[in-house]
């Protein structure tokens, strides 16, 4: 190995590496030295050494030589000690080891990841309750009309849902996102600051989603997106303050973000707008957060005070479903008055409210004709063609005190599924020949899916 500055060749078994009198050059694979990658010495901001051999972080990316690249297996060790006593050497060379050394205190001290922990645990939480109680995702789900018509805690919520219909994937690679990005913004932000920046990308997320006209967005890809976003801004602009090891190399990290915005908006039911609001809003708000955090000042108190926003919103969001989740006569038929206002809401949507205020909450009379009037608009928009959606405004007709109605709805549901048993039984419960409350049980599927033959399809429009 070379003992001073002038120009000298590294042996390295893989790749070129050139130590001259300002700074090295590198090619990783054949490359000369004029075509090898340049770094002076005065702009490496941390360098070292872990198991998998030396990182050189600089204002312009990151250099990763790993160990077995070298032929000593000591070899990484001397080059790091023989560039920092180059560094040392150079008019401004105290002043930039002391820089070093601060990063080497932040590696040994990474502040704690309690936000992203958390989150983490409420996205969990949010999918077990999704199976444990599917209503969860007609309640929480983020949609703008329903937003723009008070039920605001949707903002928050849709974030912390996943589609139970690609579990484990959607949760899981969220998951992984979330947490493996917080290793590069909790650990040298903090969780004051990350938990800000979580709160920008949600509204990002959800603003972008609104704008693209997305009819509902559940999942917390927008937050992993801010993240991602958060941790370019970090090596654009504060790289003189991370571990070396704890950056991405900026080309490949690059490339990457350039190939999953076309997949994003090239892919049906992904939410690419909402991927792009939280990269944004990650990106343009951990500038205004990160300088204090780096340099271990306190925050400013309009970042505290952003912070008490983003907890106490959340806490409330988390709060505000509680009474329709409850099933609540009062919060249902409020529900039920918003689908009624909002438009594309489906005849299936209509119709899973309608059964529920008619069959689990304890609604009020004048509550009922809410169900009433929501159930009629599920026969409407369905053509009078599934039998299912026709149980239902039975059901409602029954339970508000019309028995001769009920009977001729359920007798279209009769025909049409050409005599299916549990109509037939419905219509017995409702001539008194089965109790009240000794409703038959359910097909279990719905009728689009015991008839395929149905013309009747519909679903919403959910971007994950």
């Amino acid at each position: 190995m070379p003992e001073g500055p002038r120009t000298r060749e590294v042996p390295l078994r893989r790749g070129r590496l050139w130590l001259e009198p300002q700074g090295f050059r590198f090619a990783a694979r054949g490359g000369s030295a004029s075509s090898g990658r340049y770094c002076r010495y005065d702009d490496i901001t941390h360098l070292g050494t872990v198991k998998g051999g030396l990182w050189i972080g600089t204002r312009q990316g990151s250099v990763v030589l790993h160990r077995s690249r070298f032929e000593e297996a000591d070899d990484p060790e001397w080059l790091a000690d023989w560039l920092l006593r180059t560094i040392g050497r150079s008019p401004a060379g105290d002043e930039q080891l002391a820089r070093i050394a601060s990063i080497d205190d932040l590696v040994r001290s990474p502040l704690p990841r309690v936000a992203t922990t958390v989150l983490a645990m409420l996205c969990g939480l949010g999918m077990w309750l999704q199976f444990y109680q599917p209503f969860v995702g007609e309640v929480a789900a983020f949609a703008p009309s329903l937003v723009a018509e008070g039920e605001w805690w949707r903002i928050w919520t849709g974030s912390l849902l996943h589609s139970p219909f690609l579990f484990p994937i959607h949760l899981l690679s969220n998951l992984a996102l979330i947490l493996g990005f917080a290793l590069l913004v909790e650990r040298p932000l903090g969780p004051l600051a990350t938990t800000v920046i979580i709160g920008a990308s949600v509204v990002g997320a959800m603003s972008f989603s609104a704008f693209a006209g997305y009819e509902q967005v559940i999942g917390a890809s927008g937050i992993a997106a801010g993240l991602v976003g958060a941790v370019m801004c970090l090596d654009l602009y504060f790289s003189e303050y991370l571990p070396a090891w704890w950056r991405l190399p900026r080309r490949m990290f690059i490339s990457v973000l350039l190939l999953q915005v076309a997949f994003d908006f090239l892919m049906p039911a992904v939410a690419g707008a909402a991927h792009m609001g939280g990269f944004v809003a990650g990106f343009f708000i951990t500038p205004l957060v990160a300088g204090p955090a780096l340099r271990r000042s306190p925050q400013p108190n309009w970042v505290k005070l952003c912070w008490a926003a983003v907890v106490g919103t959340l806490l409330l969001s988390l709060l505000a479903p509680v009474p329709l989740l409850r099933r609540e006569g009062g919060a249902m038929a409020r529900h039920a008055r918003v689908l009624l206002l909002v438009p594309n809401v489906t005849a299936l949507r209509y119709n899973e409210i309608a059964w529920r205020m008619a069959t689990e909450s304890d609604a009020t009379h004048e509550e009922l004709l809410i169900a009433l009037e929501v159930a009629e608009r599920a026969v409407y928009d369905s053509d009078r063609m599934d039998p299912d959606i026709l149980d239902t405004l039975a059901e409602v007709q029954y339970v508000v005190g019309d028995q001769q109605a009920a009977l001729r709805t359920i007798d279209e549901a009769i025909g049409i599924s050409l005599g299916e048993k549990y109509f037939i039984q419905q219509r017995r419960r409702f001539t008194g020949e089965r109790g009240w409350e000794d409703r038959p049980r359910s097909p279990g599927l719905p009728w689009i899916l015991r008839n395929p033959a149905s013309e009747f399809r519909q679903a919403p429009g959910i971007e994950v």
